[in-house]
């Protein structure tokens, strides 16, 4: 057999095998294409399970919640690096941050984020024979790799405020959305190019530390690579979260589950991310899915000046087979006040009291003037004037403070 024609062959085996193993990793109903969209990316996340569409708040929101980005006080640059099986390989450099503007509802909160991922699935060798059978030569081609680049845009929608016992609480409820420009080629020979969509939901409530997300990922398109063409790996996700304060610094939690829609499967995430002294950070996860060997995650970040930041994390398989491990290093800058990201949102929203803090005891008694009770007596103090101010519990700016 010529060494073309067994080029050829080989290419079109690796093609049916891969596509097969897609089919294998979907465990149900359906086959989808481009598996590099099931792969959760961003260290911090992966090292919490992969369980972030609550508490998404950083620049690896787009993956997991489009609508989380409006939470970022910071412009990021994140690079991830990821090792799987053998020599495939992943590479990720993803950025978000706030825009000078108050957004299309002209609530603040406006932000941007975008990304670009290379994955390589390593590559396949050919030894060569002559007609008589004798060793002609080898080479070796690209299994195949994969481009996905996405740019979101995410903002505030409004604020619903309600009274909890004393306190007159918030829920601020962002929205966002984000599109996918996806190209694929398998055996070096064979391509396919189609585009996608994100849209997601993140309400949160900063006094009580609570938020819950929902997000619906890789929508709409296929890739047709020969002749037949394969949906995308389009999934529902929602998730509950909580933080709070804990000795020496901050406790964050959350619960994720996701409907694969093609493939008719579910799979359920938890995690909790400890961190230390706005420096150090620890966390643990688990994901659960009886048809794939997920299982237990770990990991730990650094931060060294408030800029530069290191996130490690591992997956370990069920199976043992699998593990993995995950590399983000970010750079964060351009901070801005709470204040500074709204922009121009409407002034009643800017003056409401759950949006400023209130005024403290001795701040009103500055503005109270003292009264007289009559000519030449003694003045009245002040605090027996004022109505005891709304207690309103204040919260951190997410992420790493």
């Amino acid at each position: 057999m010529g060494h073309r024609k067994l080029r050829k062959l080989l290419a079109l085996g690796a093609v049916i095998l891969l596509l097969t193993e897609e089919a294998q990793a979907g465990g149900g109903a359906g086959v989808t294409a481009e598996p590099a969209l099931l792969i959760p990316l961003g260290a911090r996340a992966d090292g919490m399970g992969s369980a972030f569409t609550a508490l998404a708040d950083d620049s690896s929101a787009i993956y997991y919640n489009p609508a989380g980005l409006s939470r970022l006080p910071f412009h990021e640059f994140a690079l991830s690096y990821l090792s799987g099986i053998a020599d495939n390989n992943l590479q990720d450099l993803a950025y978000g941050g706030p825009l000078p503007f108050s957004g299309l509802s002209d609530n603040g909160d406006a932000a941007i984020g975008a990304s670009v991922l290379y994955s390589q699935d390593g590559t396949i060798n050919v030894n060569s024979t002559n007609p008589d059978g004798s060793y002609a030569g080898s080479s070796s081609f690209n299994a195949g790799n994969d481009l996905i680049a996405s740019v979101a845009y995410s903002e505030r929608l409004g604020r619903t405020e309600f009274q909890y016992g004393h306190d007159l609480l918030a829920v601020d409820h962002y929205v966002g959305a984000s599109g996918e420009y996806i190209r694929s080629t398998l055996a070096q020979q064979y391509s396919a190019e189609t585009q996608a969509g994100s849209v997601g939901y993140l309400a949160d409530i900063p006094a009580l530390g609570l938020s819950a997300g929902v997000s619906a990922l890789n929508l709409g398109g296929r890739l047709r690579y020969i002749q037949a063409s394969d949906p995308l790996p389009s999934m529902l996700k929602a998730g509950l979260g909580w933080t709070g304060k804990a000795k020496w610094g901050v406790v964050e939690l959350d619960g994720d589950v996701t409907h694969l829609f093609t493939e008719e499967q579910q799979f359920y995430a938890v995690g909790g991310e400890y961190r230390i002294l706005n420096r150090y950070a620890v966390r643990l996860g688990y994901q659960y899915d009886a048809g794939s060997p997920l299982g237990l995650t770990a990991g730990f970040g650094f931060n060294w000046n408030r800029e530069l930041i290191l996130d490690v994390a591992w997956l370990m398989s069920t199976q043992g087979l699998n593990d993995q491990m995950r590399l983000t290093v970010s750079y964060r800058f351009g901070w801005e006040s709470r204040q500074a990201r709204e922009g121009g949102a409407r002034p009643e929203l800017r003056a409401s009291p759950s949006h400023e803090p209130l005024p403290t005891l001795k701040e009103l008694d500055k503005q109270v003037p003292h009264i007289e009770a009559f000519p030449g007596a003694a003045p009245l103090p002040a605090d027996s004037l004022q109505e005891p101010p709304l207690k309103m519990n204040q919260k951190g700016v997410p992420g790493w403070e």
